[in-house]
């Protein structure tokens, strides 16, 4: 909430503790924490995106412990980036978008 302030976004911010898509629509970004948490299937994200094309989503996979993901690699697919993050750094290891970094930045 911090940094929201700090940044001046003024789009509504709500957290929805229990997975209702149909409160999305009121959002410019939705982070789905975790996959495993709400128990979305790929064919059920690929339907919110054509659902709401507008709105960004940022999901988060949880990891195994040699640090594959545990929602396997299907996500890979269907999503824009791939951040690995650990030890308070991120890593992009995948991006759809050439002016992408892969750089390990410090985030927290």
């Amino acid at each position: 909430q911090e940094k929201v302030v700090r940044l001046g976004i003024n789009s509504p911010i709500g957290i929805i503790e229990d997975y209702n898509p149909k409160l999305f629509r009121d959002y410019d970004v939705v982070f789905i924490d975790s996959t495993q948490t709400t128990d979305i299937s790929h064919e059920e994200f690929k339907e919110l995106k054509k659902q709401f094309p507008n709105t960004s989503f940022v999901i988060i996979n949880q990891a195994n412990r040699d640090g594959s993901s545990k929602g396997g690699t299907k996500w890979e697919h269907i999503v824009d980036a791939i951040m690995h993050i650990e030890n308070q750094s991120a890593t992009m290891e995948k991006n759809r978008f050439p002016e992408g970094s892969t750089e390990t930045i410090k985030i927290f």
